[in-house]
C-alpha cells in the first residue's frame, strides 16, 4: 500500500458519500452509478474484494419496464464504505497519517509571526529525530531570540509545511525499503511480520516504554489523574504486544485511542508518547 493509494480509497469514499446523500438523483441513475463504482473499486489493486448483490436493487416488470429498489441500493452504498473504511482502518500508518496532516493544517492556518513562530518550534520538537527539516529551522528553534529580520519566517513556515507533506510518502518508502532506525533496548517485543513472498521473517521491535513511563512522570501539563490513565492505557498496550494476546485490530484501537488523547495535550506529552506508540504501530506491520 502506498500513501498515493490511500488518497485513492479517501477519494472512493467520498465519491460514495456525494452519490448516497444525492437525493434529486433518479433511482435508475443511482443504480447504475453505484454499481459502476463498485466495479471501479474493485478493479483498483487496493484489495477492495467485497461481494456486493446488485441484482436484488432492480427487477424486470412486464408491464412496467425496470422498477429500481432505492433502499437495497442504500444498503448496497454502506457496505460499500464500510470496505473502504476497512482497508483504511487495516493500515498501520493510518492513525498517524491523520496527525499529520493535522499538524499540516493547522500550520496552513497560523497567520501571525508569533503563531508561526511556535508552530515551527513545537513541530520541529515533535518530529524530532524523524524529520529533518534542514539547518535554517534548526538554527531558527535553537536561537529563541533570533531576530526576525533576519529570517523569511514566512518561508521557514511554509518549508516545514512543506516537509511534513513529503513525509507522507516517506512513511511507507520507509517500510518498503526496511530501513531501520535506532531504538532503545530496554523492552524488546518479537512480533511476525508477513512479507510480499508469502513468507515469514522474524522482526525485533524494540519499545522503550520504561523511558515513556518516566517522561510522563516528568510532564507539567498533566495532573496524576491524567498521567495514571495514559499510563494505564499505554500499559494495556505494552501487554497485548509482548504475550501477543490481541489481534491486531484491537491494538491498533487502543493506539488510536492514545493518539487522540494525546492530540488535545502540551507538546511535552507529545514528545514523551509519541515514539512508543509509532514503534508499536511499526511492529504490527
Amino acid at each position: 500500500m502506498t500513501y498515493k493509494q490511500i488518497e485513492q480509497i479517501e477519494g472512493f469514499i467520498k465519491e460514495v458519500n456525494e452519490l448516497k446523500e444525492n437525493t434529486a438523483i433518479a433511482d435508475r441513475i443511482l443504480y447504475e452509478r453505484g454499481r459502476t463504482l463498485h466495479e471501479k473499486f474493485s478493479a483498483s489493486n487496493i484489495g477492495y474484494l467485497v461481494a456486493i448483490d446488485w441484482d436484488k436493487c432492480s427487477l424486470y416488470m412486464y408491464d412496467s419496464g425496470v422498477q429500481y429498489y432505492p433502499e437495497h441500493i442504500q444498503s448496497n452504498f454502506e457496505v460499500m464504505l464500510s470496505a473502504l473504511q476497512g482497508i483504511l482502518d487495516a493500515i498501520p500508518q493510518y492513525p498517524y497519517i491523520l496527525e499529520v496532516r493535522k499538524d499540516i493544517k493547522e500550520g496552513r492556518n497560523v497567520k501571525d509571526s508569533s503563531a508561526k513562530r511556535r508552530f515551527v518550534t513545537e513541530i520541529s520538537i515533535k518530529y524530532q529525530g524523524r524529520i529533518d527539516f534542514g539547518k535554517n529551522v534548526q538554527q531558527f528553534v535553537k536561537e529563541s531570540e533570533f531576530p526576525l529580520v533576519y529570517c523569511n519566517l514566512n518561508a521557514i513556515c511554509e518549508g516545514v509545511i512543506q516537509r511534513l507533506s513529503l513525509y507522507l510518502n516517506e512513511l511507507f518508502q520507509e517500510q518498503k525499503t526496511g530501513q531501520k532506525r535506532t531504538q532503545s533496548k530496554q523492552t524488546v517485543v518479537n512480533v511476525n511480520q508477513n512479507v510480499n513472498q508469502n513468507q515469514e521473517t522474524n522482526v525485533s521491535v524494540e519499545i522503550s516504554f520504561e523511558d515513556c513511563f518516566k517522561a510522563l512522570d516528568d510532564c507539567e501539563t498533566l495532573d496524576d489523574t491524567e498521567t495514571q490513565e495514559i499510563k494505564a492505557q499505554l500499559e494495556e498496550i505494552q501487554e497485548l504486544l509482548k504475550d501477543k494476546k490481541g489481534k491486531k485490530k484491537s491494538i491498533k484501537q487502543k493506539i488510536g485511542n492514545v493518539l487522540k488523547w494525546i492530540a488535545e495535550k502540551g507538546t511535552d506529552v507529545m514528545i514523551a508518547v509519541l515514539p512508543v506508540v509509532l514503534q508499536s504501530l511499526r511492529g504490527l506491520q
